[in-house]
């Protein structure tokens, strides 16, 4: 699962040449300024957001205890575990 998100951000990361391009055309900018300020601006804010996620997983508790009974429980389909 945490392969998903991965790739969305590479995908983002990936497509700031094209995200400069657009910006370049608009502005008559160069598109090297562009890219060079978008690769930082994104670099920014994926260290602030990886910060901020890790803050977020240090409050929760390192395990979550599971208080199910196994030998007691059915699944779904009406099975014993």
């Amino acid at each position: 699962m945490a392969r998903i998100p991965r790739r969305i951000v590479d995908a983002f990361d990936g497509a700031i040449p094209e995200f400069a391009a657009a910006l370049a055309a608009k502005w008559q900018i160069p598109a090297r300024d562009a890219t060079h300020l978008l690769r930082a601006e994104f670099r920014r804010t994926r260290t602030r957001m990886a910060q901020e996620f890790a803050a977020l997983a240090a409050e929760g508790p390192e395990f979550i205890d599971d208080d199910l009974d196994d030998d007691k429980t059915d699944d779904d389909l009406g099975r014993k575990n």
